[in-house]
């Protein structure tokens, strides 16, 4: 079945081929794993973890250039691969391993690494043939785990409808039946947040009818204003615009009155003899021989 250097015949490869992992079914203990990392400290880390699980074999490369040809001669039973590196990134070694023509490191299982798990990059690894994708800094706990987890994973490899390269059979499927749900709870989200968030609406308090002549500016009804951003109750009171130049005018009367009162001059008052006023106040001290009646002191 396996040309030298792992290479698939024509008449194979026309045949739907449905095929387990390299992994499957495999203890820790007969595992080769092989690592591909640019860091040397994360090397390191994980060939500690590694080893501390008591996996048969740990090989570690520096590129995927180094890599890919190491696992074209031996090929190993599961591979740990960053997603960034240079000049040949994670996903690139991801895409020409899981070429038809590779086999059989087509069917090695990839577990990808990387400090940005965001859901395009998990998607876009997925669809190309990873098993699983974990977050930096990697938890002992959690890729001894994930480990086991692809050597017990039962999902076969097929080959892409219309493609030479071989995909984890259902991962299509699923994503598409999560980016359906998702995009329909986005859409009720959105529909939700605009009947919430939309234009403004006015809102006016109950008050007594107005007269069918006239209507004085207390019986203007007051304007509720809902604002995107209020620092108080105070911005969302307005009064109507009638009853507000009505009030302003009334102010200004009044305030001109005021002042026309303040500017009037005072009326003279009479005088009598010696030029002292006859009205008003008597003062404190009382000159001598005045006519005023006299205040006796209260008798012991």
């Amino acid at each position: 079945m396996n040309e030298p250097f792992g290479m698939m015949s024509g008449e194979v490869a026309k045949k739907k081929i449905m095929r387990h992992s390299a992994a499957y079914k495999l203890p820790l203990s007969a595992l080769d794993i092989v690592v591909v990392d640019d860091s040397k400290q994360m090397q390191t880390i994980i060939r500690s973890v590694l080893l501390a699980m008591r996996v048969a074999r740990v090989r570690t490369f520096d590129t995927a250039e180094k890599a890919l040809q190491a696992m074209l001669t031996e090929p190993p039973n599961l591979i740990i691969t960053d997603w960034r590196m240079e000049p040949v990134t994670g996903y690139q070694l991801l895409r020409s391993i899981r070429h038809r023509q590779m086999a059989p490191l087509c069917f090695v299982p990839v577990l990808m690494i990387t400090a940005h798990t965001t859901r395009p990059l998990v998607e876009k690894a997925l669809k190309a043939g990873a098993h699983h994708v974990l977050a930096k800094p990697l938890a002992p706990n959690a890729l001894h785990q994930r480990i086991e987890w692809i050597a017990r994973d039962e999902r076969k490899f097929c080959l892409d409808p219309g493609q030479d390269f071989f995909v984890i059979d259902g991962v299509a499927a699923a994503l598409a039946v999560q980016n359906e749900r998702r995009q329909a709870l986005d859409n009720a989200r959105l529909h939700h947040a605009r009947s919430l968030g939309g234009e403004s609406k006015t809102y006016r308090a109950k008050s007594v009818a107005p007269n069918k002549t006239t209507q004085t500016p207390a019986e203007e009804p007051l304007v509720l204003e809902e604002r995107k951003s209020s620092r108080g109750m105070g911005d969302l009171v307005k009064p109507a615009s009638g009853a507000f130049r009505a009030a302003a005018a009334i102010r200004a009367e009044t305030d001109a009155a005021l002042k026309a009162a303040a500017e009037k001059p005072k009326a003279p008052q009479a005088k009598g003899e010696g030029g002292k006023p006859t009205g008003g106040k008597p003062s404190g001290n009382r000159p001598q021989g005045s006519a005023g009646p006299v205040r006796r002191s209260p008798s012991r």
